[in-house]
């Protein structure tokens, strides 16, 4: 019989937006977990000559379309940013193939008995949420951080605020995950606060 401990298990990552999902995610690297970045898939499925490329394009026009022929983040962000609808719309395109394409994941975790860490910014906006996950976490960061962080990649005030407030809020987010991490904290703070996680997690495992 197969003891508990010895499964592979799955840790999703959330949060708002710079809060620092990201380093909480390499946190786990350093702990050998298999590293999930939805973000990075995502990005993938805009590309040229995708069903999803040619489906934005249909609805937005080669406007939306760069010199390089590459989808235009910008040009995006600004419609789904400044219309819910529109959001929705390509929301709805995206998410289907992430879930898919993280359940393909699993299973792979699963075969090369390893465990697994994903970082998905939109977790508790979909579905992806009701899959078998073992621990969820949330990293949080107050606002004034969260701005300044998006300040420094270029974003001014009015669309730091459009994208925090196209998310669930980040006390919600909070709420319904197993654990919520402040993402201001210094990096080896959080490799620590990883490690125990870990620790615990193992412990917990084996009785």
């Amino acid at each position: 019989m197969t003891k508990l401990s010895e499964l592979p298990y799955f840790v999703a990552i959330t949060g708002g937006i710079a809060c620092g999902k990201s380093i909480v995610g390499e946190c786990f690297k350093n702990q050998n977990f298999n590293y999930f970045d939805s973000d990075k898939v995502s990005h993938d499925f805009y590309l040229p000559e995708t069903k999803i490329y040619k489906k934005i394009l249909e609805m937005y026009g080669k406007n939306i379309i760069e010199k390089n022929e590459q989808i235009s983040k910008k040009k995006l962000a600004e419609i789904i940013f400044n219309d819910n609808r529109e959001r929705l719309k390509i929301n709805s395109l995206i998410h289907p193939l992430v879930r898919n394409k993280i359940i393909e994941w699993m299973k792979l975790c699963k075969t090369n008995k390893v465990n697994g860490v994903a970082e998905i910014p939109l977790f508790y906006e979909t579905d992806i949420c009701n899959l078998n996950w073992d621990y969820t976490i949330s990293v949080y960061a107050t606002e004034k951080v969260i701005i300044k962080r998006l300040k420094d990649r270029g974003f001014d005030e009015i669309e730091s605020i459009s994208r925090i407030n196209s998310q669930l809020s980040i006390k919600e987010k909070c709420n319904r995950s197993n654990y919520s991490i402040n993402g201001e904290k210094s990096i080896n703070s959080l490799n620590k606060l990883v490690s125990n996680l870990v620790i615990k997690w193992k412990s917990e495992r084996n009785l």
